[in-house]
């Protein structure tokens, strides 16, 4: 199916491109490996439908020469066109502070330049609606990093009373209820990593 992916491509290539031929994935670059079950209890909640059945659709990658990796280090790794441009708009990130808070705060960066935004964290229960808007190009990444808290972790949007709205709280949900996403993991067993990237970006 991916013949055209040359096997001299190092891990991370490979699977985004995958990512980018099928339009329908998320790259989830795993950069701290110290606690397997904090990690496996984050893939069980990014499989937690919303209200409306959709999950969020992660490329899983894992690679040892991740294990100190930056923002910057990460984003100069993307495939990009020949013009330039990444293969995809938004990388996740799931590094040591996402793995050492029970709601799992996965860095999300933007890997577009024109944007106020370039990262933001965002709960794990809340990734279902953002992939889901963002693959069909509902909102922009501008509009959940504002909504993002006083500790940089998008967790909802707020209500009328400016509390931050959950997926177990809403009734309606800021996705296409016609939408029919499933989630894949694309996953590689490799050495474990250990230490991580931090979120490092600020709030308005």
């Amino acid at each position: 199916m991916h013949d055209d992916i040359p096997e001299e491509d190092d891990l991370f290539e490979r699977v985004t491109r995958i990512m980018a031929a099928d339009q329908n994935c998320m790259p989830l670059v795993r950069t701290y490996i110290a606690d397997d079950a904090a990690f496996a209890a984050l893939l069980d909640e990014l499989r937690i439908p919303d209200e409306y059945d959709n999950v969020a659709t992660v490329s899983l990658v894992e690679d040892p020469r991740y294990t100190a990796a930056t923002v910057e280090s990460l984003t100069t790794e993307v495939v990009r066109d020949h013009e330039g441009q990444p293969l995809f708009s938004e990388l996740l990130v799931a590094d040591e502070r996402c793995l050492t808070d029970p709601s799992f705060p996965l860095l999300a960066l933007n890997l577009l330049q024109d944007a106020e935004h370039q990262q933001f964290r965002i709960a794990a229960s809340e990734l279902s609606a953002f992939y889901a808007n963002m693959s069909i190009g509902n909102m922009d990444f501008d509009e959940w990093a504002r909504e993002a808290g006083e500790d940089g972790v998008f967790r909802g949007f707020r209500g009328d009373d400016g509390v931050p709205v959950g997926r177990d709280q809403r009734t309606a949900s800021p996705s296409c209820p016609d939408a029919d996403w499933s989630a894949s993991i694309v996953s590689a067993s490799l050495e474990p990593l250990s230490t991580t990237l931090e979120w490092t970006g600020e709030q308005d």
